[in-house]
């Protein structure tokens, strides 16, 4: 019985501290899964919807980087920033974003969405990173490694959902 109370403390600790931390999350897809086709390239090609949850309190803008991990140099497909502290979601097939937020480049040099899109026969790992900063970032138009570089020394919590995409069952 010891134990078990032991346990249930530790556990109810761990709850406690998570809630506190900034939390991406997604109504289309979990972390840890494989990605829904219809937000990829053999899809709808449209960003998926995505919500967040306990910004921290001095948070002044959020940026938002869609990258391939599976490569040796990141690939980029979605760069948004100077997202404002006061908005919680970004709706699936963002057409128009909030008032003050800015699209970077993506990895083929255009400020959109470009769908998870691995080499056919492979599957390749992706990560939704979330990131509240501690100041409005400054450039415009900007590649997504320029950002994160502008980035330093400003974030205050980052959260990322990692998903899996492959294109094995689709035809050439």
């Amino acid at each position: 019985m010891q134990k078990i109370s032991l346990l249930i403390i530790g556990f109810t600790c761990s709850l406690t501290g998570y809630a506190d931390n900034l939390l991406l999350s997604s109504v289309g897809f979990a972390s840890n899964t494989l990605f829904p086709v219809m937000y990829a390239c053999d899809g709808k090609n449209s960003s998926p919807p995505l919500n967040w949850i306990n910004v921290p309190p001095e948070t002044k803008s959020l940026s938002l980087i869609v990258s391939d991990a599976s490569t040796s140099e990141p690939i980029y497909h979605w760069v948004v920033f100077n997202i404002s502290p006061a908005v919680s979601s970004l709706d699936e097939g963002v057409t128009q974003l909030p008032p003050g937020a800015k699209e970077g480049k993506n990895s083929w040099h255009k400020t959109e969405y470009y769908g998870l899109c691995p080499p056919k026969g492979t599957i390749h790992v992706y990560n939704f990173t979330l990131y509240a900063l501690n100041k409005k970032l400054t450039t415009s138009q900007v590649e997504a490694g320029e950002l994160l570089s502008e980035m330093q020394g400003s974030v205050l919590q980052k959260s990322t959902v990692t998903v899996s995409y492959s294109r094995w069952g689709w035809p050439e």
